[in-house]
């Protein structure tokens, strides 16, 4: 009943119109952040490194052709003494004392049981979650812009309500210097709206430290330096809301997946590894050391095959074996991780929705009374039918009720822009 609750408010709220998409300045500052921020230079360069690997792992299919020369010398070598005729003899040196070898092998792997297609397929699985870190980095990077940006917009209208706020206090401050003049006022009046005052400056400063900061990390993750010109806190999620809200576009999700899947390959390839290769192997160059004359060069050459497979390696291949099943166990737990994790922040993330909304809703029908009441006191202690508290709690009251205004909007920003972070939505494209 609560998730049929729950779409219904947010069907409503989307066909009310309560939502819409970033702006074209916030667009921009994220552009701006993809191609300034290193983090994203960095995962880019790691995402050509994994896609470089993939050729160097199809390049197993291809021959390897290898040039080389030797050179020994070899003293003492096998002679032997042949008779040639009546009383003579001949010595036949079976080896020349300095022996030259120039030659160029070739290795062509044949067939080797998978054993190149696995490792293919690994490194395919490690660009899809190294493209996959650069589309999380820009998601998160997205969505703190998104936030530092309506963070300063809302700090800058706060700021704007403070100075009202100090503005009308220091109307009333004069007000009450002149009834103190003509003796209808105690100086503790005086004494208690400059306190008033001191007070919202300090809130002011608070606001223009946190606005600073906000600046500072605009600068950092955009390299701009700069206050919207946008100033509407007006950041909701495109119409076709509930179509993308699945798990599946979830980028936490996305990459626990895409590390499964790479494990699973892993393992393939580490069984893979106890199987044989079967190779052509050929050379052709020049030697000496044929007979007769074995201090000449001879062209030469040799084509054959070799069958190489694994006997006894002290147990390594089945610890590889072992530890890669092991690995996507751990994965396939990361997965369930990242699915559980995507429903409860996506029901965190509605909740604060519905919060806010019900908020900026009463906060409406605050903001008319709190206007009247402040105006009809402020009437009242001009007419010394009020007291000065009377005005004070009146304006505090107003105060609040405008910050909340403003408060609940920026809460609403970034509760949507939570729920695109969540959803994979790139707003920034739309």
């Amino acid at each position: 009943m609560k998730k049929i609750v729950t779409s219904l408010f947010l069907v409503a709220s989307i066909q009310g119109g309560i939502f819409a998409q970033a702006n074209d300045e916030l667009k921009s500052l994220i552009t701006k952040s993809f191609n300034y921020f290193p983090r994203v230079q960095e995962l880019t360069v790691a995402s050509d490194i994994s896609a470089q690997r993939i050729e160097l792992a199809q390049r197993n299919y291809l021959p390897n052709l290898n040039g080389g020369a030797t050179y020994n010398y070899i003293n003492p070598v096998s002679k032997s003494r042949i008779p040639t005729g009546p009383g003579t003899e001949n010595t036949l040196q079976f080896q020349p004392f300095n022996n030259y070898n120039v030659n160029i092998t070739l290795n062509q792997v044949i067939y080797d049981f998978g054993r190149t297609a696995a490792q293919v397929e690994k490194a395919k699985a490690d660009l899809q979650i190294a493209s996959g870190n650069i589309q999380s980095a820009k998601i998160q990077l997205a969505s703190q812009v998104s936030t530092i940006y309506y963070s300063l917009i809302y700090l800058n209208r706060a700021i704007i309500v403070e100075d009202s706020i100090i503005n009308f206090f220091t109307k009333s401050r004069d007000i009450i210097d002149n009834r103190i003049r003509r003796g209808d006022a105690l100086d503790v009046d005086r004494y208690t709206i400059q306190a008033t005052i001191d007070q919202e400056k300090n809130r002011k400063v608070d606001f223009q430290n946190l606005f600073q900061k906000q600046q500072t990390l605009l600068e950092y993750t955009t390299g701009v330096v700069a206050m919207p010109v946008d100033t509407t806190l007006y950041f909701t999620i495109p119409d076709n809301v509930l179509s993308v809200a699945d798990m599946q576009n979830n980028i936490d999700v996305l990459q626990a997946g895409r590390r499964l899947a790479s494990s699973q390959v892993e393992l393939k390839q580490a069984q893979q590894n106890i199987m044989p290769s079967l190779n052509m192997v050929g050379s052709t160059g020049f030697k000496n050391g044929y007979q007769p004359s074995i201090d000449d060069f001879r062209f030469n050459y040799m084509v054959g095959a070799s069958l190489n497979f694994p006997i006894f390696q002290s147990g390594k291949l089945r610890q590889t074996v072992e530890i890669s099943r092991l690995s996507v166990q751990a994965n396939e737990f990361g997965k369930q991780m990242a699915e559980s994790t995507f429903q409860k922040d996506l029901k965190q993330v509605i909740s604060d929705m519905q919060a806010t909304e019900e908020r900026l809703q009463n906060n409406i029908t605050q903001l008319q009374y709190t206007a009247e009441a402040l105006k009809l006191t402020n009437t009242r202690y001009r007419l010394g039918i009020a007291s000065y508290l009377d005005l004070i709690n009146a304006s505090s009251n107003r105060q609040r009720a405008l910050l909340n205004e403003v408060q609940f909007k920026y809460q609403k920003c970034t509760s949507a822009i939570e729920w695109a972070r969540l959803t994979g939505l790139n707003y920034w494209e739309q």
